[in-house]
């Protein structure tokens, strides 16, 4: 018996959440036909508050560019105990 594999999405709002985590957790550079994808990690060496600017810039910019169907209303940014970012995207869904 073969596992199911959905390669669809059950609907739109699922497939633009699923398009974003692909295109936020991938570093730039390392798609070979677009090197543009994904989020620069230059400003992992920045100050918090640098690095979050810069960060939630970059993502509001690649959102717009690689999934028209979302639109980012707010980045918010849990820092971890060892430093670490980790960005909350809020974004409504253009239908």
């Amino acid at each position: 018996m073969q596992p199911e594999i959905a390669f669809s999405a059950a609907d739109t709002a699922e497939d633009v959440q699923r398009c974003i985590a692909v295109l936020l957790s991938t570093r730039a550079g390392s798609v070979a036909m677009d090197r543009e994808f994904g989020l620069n990690w230059d400003s992992v060496d920045l100050p918090m508050e640098a690095a979050q600017a810069s960060l939630t810039a970059e993502i509001v910019a690649k959102v717009a560019k690689y999934e028209p169907r979302a639109q980012v209303q707010n980045v918010t940014y849990t820092v971890g105990d060892d430093g670490t970012l980790l960005p909350h995207v809020e974004v409504t869904i253009n239908e």
